[in-house]
């Protein structure tokens, strides 16, 4: 009797020692997935809140540790990068031309990183570049503008800069698919708003990535309309506005972002242009009130003609 209870003893311990033995072993637990922004100084209120979106959107969509670095000077961008890359930060966003320069270099120096540039072009296979063509709604912005000014319509750039020449010639063409015969007048700064408003036009297309308040100013006095190519803005702004060009920083980022996470991140150009969802020509209520909605189911129009591939726009990208 006693050895039978011994041996069933046995028996059952060698039962829970296979079953320890066969389960199996645990999963590591993993760290968060870190993404990184690095902004520099100062960053404009529109930024600011597209990063805040951003970080929000890649929280609750991804669960991952998405917080912004802020470079206070010039001279930080290098080290700020570098301490990144030396983190193993998963992900390092660089948002502007200098730090975007400076995250082509730190890329090469720490492939274990994925970072993303807006500066041109991936050298390395873990930096991705951003390229905003806005091109397409450049085109829709001369549409607009021939809808709502006429035949005389205006371009106006920042005094000392010399505007894009794809996005004025994509704004020509689509102002002369509506008026063949349009008259196209390129000025510049404040004193050119007022010199057009002078001649009789009613509409222009600013070309500036910040809308300045001098430029405005002037506007509103003039009693011109704007269309405007950069969604910066002061936080008053005059009812001088018809549409805004606007790119969705956000929604690239997440798309980039996305590719990291399932393996299919590279070092390549992530191009977006009108079709893609990311740049649009955002109308203004102004603009219904003033063309018509004739004049917003003519622009649908010609935005399906341009996401067709049935105009040609100049394609420089941003």
């Amino acid at each position: 009797m006693r050895y039978s209870v011994l041996r069933a003893c046995l028996v059952l311990l060698g039962i829970v020692q296979w079953a320890g033995c066969s389960r199996p072993p645990a999963e590591p637990v993993r760290p968060p997935f870190r993404v990184r922004v690095v902004l520099q100084e100062p960053v404009g209120r529109a930024l600011s809140a597209d990063v805040e979106a951003l970080e929000k959107r890649l929280q609750g969509q991804f669960g991952l540790d998405a917080s912004r670095v802020v470079v206070e000077a010039p001279r930080d961008r290098r080290g700020a990068l570098r301490r990144l890359g030396e983190d193993g930060i998963e992900l390092v966003i660089a948002l502007g031309v200098p730090l975007g320069r400076q995250a082509r270099a730190e890329a090469m120096l720490h492939p274990e990183s994925a970072f993303i540039s807006q500066v041109g072009p991936p050298r390395e296979p873990n930096l991705a570049v951003l390229n905003f063509q806005r091109d397409g709604a450049a085109y829709l912005a001369g549409v607009a503008a021939a809808l709502a000014g006429g035949s005389r319509v205006g371009v106006v750039s920042d005094a000392g800069e010399t505007p894009s020449s794809s996005l004025v010639s994509s704004f020509r063409r689509g102002c002369r698919s509506r008026v063949v015969a349009a008259r196209i007048e390129v000025v510049t700064g404040p004193d050119g708003v007022r010199e057009l408003a002078r001649r009789g036009v009613r509409v222009a297309f600013y070309t500036g990535e910040r809308l300045l308040p001098e430029i405005l100013a002037a506007a509103e006095t003039s009693g011109l309309d704007l269309i405007v190519s950069g969604s910066e803005r002061p936080e008053t702004t005059p009812d001088v506005v018809l549409a805004t060009i606007e790119i969705d920083l956000v929604e690239a980022l997440v798309r980039i972002t996305r590719d990291v996470l399932d393996g299919t991140f590279g070092g390549r150009e992530y191009r977006f242009d009108l079709g893609s969802g990311v740049v649009d020509l955002k109308l203004e209520p102004r603009f219904v009130s003033m063309a018509g909605r004739d004049a917003v189911e003519a622009l649908e129009e010609a935005r399906a003609a341009v996401n067709a591939g049935m105009v040609e726009v100049e394609v420089l990208g941003l």
